[in-house]
């Protein structure tokens, strides 16, 4: 079930609320806010954003806080996965155990934003990579040792596109409209960080792509000229241009129909 509202306007025309879900990384923290500047302002409907990104997450935290979303509200009338590198690793603690000064676990995003991730029930603590801040935390570096293959960064990849299919596999279950990218394309990693971010080459086939964007955003920017001063983390301004790339738009709204 929806948990899209009617509201009665003067007129006797109908607004609907939706419920647009978004779920990513780093640089997905700020989307919803692109999305409703370029492609919800101008729609008919009135939008509630629930935006569950969080720095460092890698798809198993996209994947189990989607299916927690899932499982404890009624299913988003929209949602947008921008899936993040291939050979990071999230961990679902329980809710009670924190890390005291590491920043990559969803407990400090649902510090800062209780109501937002009030339906998130772990407390999922992302690795960032094979090479990332886990190696200078102790209880971590006991875990992740164990699950890494530190002399190969892409050990761990075909578990992360597991998470893609489950993402997508329950989209097509509930029957919920969706558009997906990953921030960096993995088949063709722009910058030496997204290199070690995990690649692969190419998109197995099980994974369903009738709903995936052209390009992705990091790619784009590097193919215009953009790059991040970091190579890897692009404006929100550059990813508003990149939702007006035709392709990109174009695919969204068809995605979207009359939602």
């Amino acid at each position: 079930m929806s948990t899209a509202t009617a509201w009665q306007v003067i007129g006797g025309s109908i607004i609907m609320e939706k419920n647009i879900l978004f779920l990513g990384g780093s640089t997905g923290q700020d989307m919803h806010q692109s999305f409703s500047d370029v492609i919800f302002s101008k729609r008919k409907n009135t939008y509630n954003y629930i935006n569950l990104s969080i720095a460092g997450a890698g798809n198993h935290y996209v994947s189990g806080s989607f299916f927690e979303y899932c499982h404890h509200k009624p299913k988003p009338d929209y949602v947008f996965f921008k899936f993040t590198g291939l050979n990071r690793l999230d961990l679902p603690f329980d809710k009670k155990a924190k890390l005291y000064n590491y920043e990559f676990q969803s407990d400090a995003a649902k510090e800062k934003h209780p109501k937002v991730f009030q339906q998130i029930g772990k407390n999922w603590v992302c690795s960032g990579g094979y090479t990332g801040s886990w190696l200078n935390q102790n209880i971590l570096k006991r875990i992740f040792s164990y699950m890494y293959d530190v002399k190969d960064g892409n050990s761990t990849n075909l578990q992360s596109l597991a998470q893609v299919y489950s993402c997508l596999s329950l989209c097509e279950t509930l029957n919920i409209p969706h558009n997906w990218t990953f921030y960096y394309d993995p088949t063709n990693p722009p910058s030496t960080s997204t290199m070690q971010d995990g690649h692969v080459e190419k998109i197995p086939e099980y994974i369903p792509r009738h709903n995936m964007l052209e390009i992705s955003p990091l790619n784009y920017a590097y193919s215009i000229g953009q790059i991040p001063d970091d190579g890897n983390h692009y404006t929100n301004a550059l990813f508003r241009q990149y939702l007006r790339h035709e392709p990109v738009y174009g695919k969204i709204i068809e995605t979207l129909g009359d939602i």
